[in-house]
């Protein structure tokens, strides 16, 4: 089954193909529609593409001025490309182990170095003009940009629940770009076993009890990830089907080559909402 998020002040949409869970998406989307409460906007900030542009730039001047070398720059949104991302980043970890030597006599720089020690390497010379945290800010501004993809929360706009009437075992860790996102008082089952509960001895269990009006669009790479053999051997000592932490719906279509694309969709509609849309 095919499904996809239609954003409503733009002609933009998400689409995707359900997974096995396709008959609870199908009664999650006629509840929403019953109590007429069916979309769903973000609070998620963002990191402005143009930002990371800026920052290079600037990282640019005194980086070419010292060695010679300079960072490629790109235009705003191919800092959502992947490839971009990834060369960037090599870029940045080839250049931090770089061991050309600067000649600080040229450069200006004789009062922070002794006369034995004229040709000092890039890194010490970061650290004397004070550029070190924002050099570096480089690399953790790639790994922002992609991890701001990772799980982004959107929900109706108040409280919203519905029964499930669906079995517990529905539930999986594999890593998907559409899910029902859990929001609820208590732990799920998988979490009683990351935290210890090892005799179930806290009243506050509750893997998808209800349904609720929130889900999240995960940009990451879909996987599947087993449950583990411990957990599957402590669920069956306390005599529990064992069941994941994720609500996973489905996946989006050609998601490898249109992941620059669905940044940008995502991105572009951060202050929009959407509705979920059943393909017929």
């Amino acid at each position: 089954m095919n499904f996809f998020l239609q954003f409503n002040k733009s002609t933009d949409i998400l689409p995707f193909v359900a997974n096995n869970n396709s008959d609870i998406l199908v009664y999650y989307v006629n509840e929403l529609n019953l109590k007429n409460k069916h979309e769903f906007g973000t609070k998620k900030v963002f990191i402005n593409p143009a930002d990371i542009c800026d920052l290079t730039n600037e990282i640019n001047e005194y980086f070419e001025y010292y060695t010679d070398c300079k960072f490629n720059v790109y235009k705003n949104y191919e800092y959502f490309d992947q490839n971009v991302l990834n060369k960037l980043h090599a870029d940045w970890v080839s250049e931090s182990y770089n061991t050309a030597k600067v000649d600080v006599k040229n450069k200006g720089l004789l009062e922070y170095f002794s006369d034995d020690n004229l040709y000092p390497p890039w890194n010490n010379v970061l650290s004397k003009i004070n550029k070190m945290d924002h050099y570096t800010s480089l690399n953790t501004t790639i790994h922002r940009i992609e991890s701001q993809f990772n799980t982004v929360r959107y929900d109706v706009g108040h409280w919203l629940q519905m029964d499930n009437p669906f079995p517990k075992n529905r539930c999986t860790n594999d890593a998907c770009n559409f899910r029902l996102a859990f929001n609820h008082l208590g732990r799920t089952l998988y979490n009683k076993f990351i935290t210890l509960d090892d005799k179930l001895e806290f009243n506050d269990e509750n893997t998808y009890n209800e349904l609720l009006g929130f889900v999240d669009i995960s940009l990451f790479r879909p996987q599947t990830i087993p449950l583990s053999k411990e957990y599957s051997n402590w669920c069956k000592k306390l005599n529990r089907q064992p069941c994941g932490d994720f609500l996973n719906i489905g996946n989006l279509v050609d998601y490898k080559n249109r992941l620059t694309e669905y940044r940008q969709i995502v991105y572009n509609n951060r202050n929009n909402s959407f509705k979920i849309k059943i393909e017929d």
